[in-house]
């Protein structure tokens, strides 16, 4: 038995088939982002993050930023991108 995730579908987009074993469990492409801020929960036990980053947005989804713009307009063109793509690149999947 295989487990596949969204982020396979999202990898198989570019793929002319898909083979996956018969008993394969698939989680759906859903378009959900959760992103928690836990930086006041951090300061109240004298945790810090002292990051190390090679860009502004790395740490986009980071539990220690909070999301806000640029992050949270970047996460939204991320997403919209997703759903358009998905809906227009889902292979169809056929038993091989």
């Amino acid at each position: 038995m295989d487990l596949a995730t969204g982020g396979a579908y999202y990898l198989a987009l570019g793929a002319d088939r898909v083979i996956a074993h018969p008993t394969t469990i698939t989680g759906g492409a859903g378009v959900i982002f959760n992103v928690y801020n836990l930086s006041d929960a951090m300061g109240q036990l004298a945790i810090s993050a002292d990051p190390i980053k090679s860009g502004n947005l790395v740490d986009m989804g980071s539990v220690t930023v909070k999301l806000e713009d640029p992050r949270t307009s970047c996460s939204r063109r991320w997403l919209t991108a997703f759903t358009i793509v998905s809906a227009l690149g889902f292979p169809s999947f056929a038993p091989a």
